[in-house]
């Protein structure tokens, strides 16, 4: 995600608070990892949409992933 920011392929139309909240994150690297991070634990600045929008691109990514038929189109649904 952080590759695709830099490389200007993740935009946005500019949104205010999105901008606030990418200002408030931080991000930390643990061994093989990179880990976002509010400023300090208490306080009030946020960083859910940059967090919403990393897990976002995370799951686009695994598109291609195709689990085996589903059990409904085997046999259809069952009612009670």
């Amino acid at each position: 995600f952080e590759a695709d920011v830099l490389e200007g392929r993740v935009v946005h139309p500019g949104h205010a608070v999105l901008d606030w909240m990418v200002g408030n994150v931080k991000a930390v690297e643990r061994g093989d990892r990179t880990k976002l991070e509010k400023p300090k634990k208490n306080d009030v600045k946020k960083i859910d949409a940059v967090v919403a929008a990393v897990i976002a691109r995370a799951v686009a990514g695994m598109a291609e992933f195709r689990p085996a038929r589903s059990v409904y189109e085997e046999r259809g649904f069952l009612t009670v």
